[in-house]
């Protein structure tokens, strides 16, 4: 099985510079005025009185009456809307990094081009045997990994411990808390950023 490399050495191989640290975060929550916590525009009163009734009714009919998400692992915080946050954690990618010049979002695309769909009933089942091995074998096409967004160092008012994690401000008010469960990871997070 291939092993995938480490967040830093990923996001050393398209930055130039040096990398301080690097993650990949998929649980980002968002807690700005006017966005619920996907950071997409909140729904109407009645659509959220929809939305609660149907909750309700799902409670009876759910095999699981407390389905948790998991914990987020970034909180993007702001004024309002398009915030430097929110425009960058939305149009960012999985993997973050930061340098003494820059917060990079980066993200991947497949570099193969896909295989056109196949039309006989033999190519349909050649193509889902091969899509199982691949699956079960963790093996991936090709990637290309590249910024996809980034925040200037000027744009970052500093990094400190906030109250949710280490909290990582933008000039503009808005920001990143890190949430991490363990104190240790908070306080190796801020030791790498201030290098």
């Amino acid at each position: 099985m291939q092993e995938t490399p480490g967040p830093a050495l990923r996001a050393a191989s398209v930055l130039p510079e040096p990398v301080l640290w690097a993650g990949y975060f998929l649980r980002v929550h968002y807690d700005i005025r006017g966005l619920d916590r996907t950071g997409e525009p909140k729904k109407s009163l009645l659509s959220r009185g929809t939305d609660a009734a149907l909750d309700v009714a799902n409670l009876f009919l759910d095999d699981d009456p407390n389905p948790k998400d998991p914990p987020p692992q970034v909180i993007v915080f702001g004024p309002g809307p398009d915030c430097l946050a929110h425009r960058h954690a939305k149009a960012g990618g999985v993997l973050w990094a930061l340098t003494r010049s820059r917060l990079a979002f980066v993200d991947s695309r497949e570099t193969t081009p896909p295989e056109p769909e196949p039309t006989s009933l033999v190519g349909k089942a050649w193509k889902f045997g091969k899509d199982v091995v691949n699956i079960v074998s963790g093996t991936e096409a090709p990637r290309e990994w590249f910024v996809k967004s980034e925040l200037p160092a000027a744009m970052i008012g500093g990094f400190a411990m906030g109250p949710r994690g280490p909290r990582l401000s933008l000039v503009d008010g808005s920001g990143f808390d890190f949430v991490m469960a363990e104190p240790e990871a908070a306080d190796w997070l801020l030791a790498k950023t201030r290098g």
